[in-house]
């Protein structure tokens, strides 16, 4: 019998950092999944898209920045694939608040069940979350009370939090055909 003892969020933030990263969720260590090429030109599109919004517009946006979510009922520690905090929203140093934008991209080794999830708590704790499924080209939009809203091919990504930001869906898959 194997005992498996949960960790606290501070014992969790001592570990050695590994890559993929790993994530604390409900006391547990959980380990990001590998990255596949669509993955990886994904989020470097996203990147690039949020380098020029902060120039514009201020605030700070990277992948898979640490976030630490206090939540009295269930703390966790996540990696957004790509998150932007706002100018008028701390960052601090190390764990980060809560983003503005969480952006989950869905790896093949993940249900959209679970990243759905992920994302309704981004979205709980921050203003907007999406949902960017490469296998179907779209984005779930977390926004708002209710279900998340579909954004397909031919739709622009906008948003009251990310005033000035308008991102065609389209561009953002156009780096799969190439």
């Amino acid at each position: 019998m194997v005992m498996q003892r949960t960790l606290t969020v501070a014992e969790f933030l001592e570990l050695p950092e590994v890559k993929p990263g790993r994530e604390f969720v409900r006391g547990e260590v959980v380990q990001k999944p590998m990255t596949n090429s669509d993955h990886i030109r994904l989020a470097l599109r996203l990147a690039a898209i949020f380098d020029r919004y902060c120039e514009e517009h201020g605030g700070v946006a990277g992948p898979e920045g640490t976030t630490y979510f206090e939540d009295p009922a269930d703390d966790r520690v996540l990696l957004p694939d790509l998150a932007y905090w706002a100018p008028d929203r701390p960052t601090g140093h190390y764990p980060m608040t809560p983003p503005t934008l969480a952006i989950e991209i869905r790896s093949p080794s993940q249900t959209m069940a679970e990243q759905r999830e992920k994302c309704a708590y981004y979205r709980s704790h921050g203003d907007v979350a999406w949902l960017i499924d490469p296998a179907s080209r779209t984005v779930e939009v977390f926004e708002g009370p209710g279900a998340p809203t579909v954004a397909v091919l031919g739709q622009p990504l906008r948003s009251p939090h990310l005033p000035g930001l308008e991102v065609p869906v389209d561009q953002v898959f156009a780096v799969l055909d190439r």
